[in-house]
């Protein structure tokens, strides 16, 4: 089964890009806007983690990570931005909690990795959460 992985950005090219990138590896969504990644990630099953970009137009990439934090923990957060300033990166970290802060232009070589640390670490929070579960039932 692939990773299922949701990329926000408001730029369609990026967004193309991402697609093409990495289409072949991961069940991947997309969408242009917080609000249409909250709408996907509340319709369909769960996703292993969210790529947003920062500098969105009505919801920031700190913001929607918020967001995500709390209606979906479990959803590894990786923030992707090209312009961004020391108290974007701060929101991001603080109120996000994300995995990772990644540079536009990102070169698949670091990308890729990423994401896959991403997949691999929401794979032990999953793992954990189910052993909690049987730990306490039995």
């Amino acid at each position: 089964m692939k990773a299922r992985i949701i990329c926000v950005d408001d730029e369609p090219r990026v967004l193309k890009g991402l697609r093409r990138r990495l289409g072949r590896e991961y069940d991947l969504a997309v969408a242009e806007s917080g609000k249409e990644a909250l709408n996907i990630l509340r319709s369909s099953d769960p996703f292993h983690v969210i790529v947003s970009d920062m500098r969105m137009p009505a919801m920031t990439g700190a913001q929607l990570l918020s967001a995500c934090r709390q209606e979906f923990p479990d959803t590894v957060r990786v923030l992707l931005t090209g312009q961004s300033d020391l108290d974007d990166a701060i929101a991001a970290v603080n109120d996000g909690n994300i995995f990772r802060f990644l540079s536009k232009p990102c070169p698949p070589e670091v990308l890729v990795p990423a994401l896959e640390a991403a997949v691999e670490h929401n794979r032990l929070i999953r793992s954990e959460r189910e052993l909690l579960e049987g730990t306490v039932q039995g």
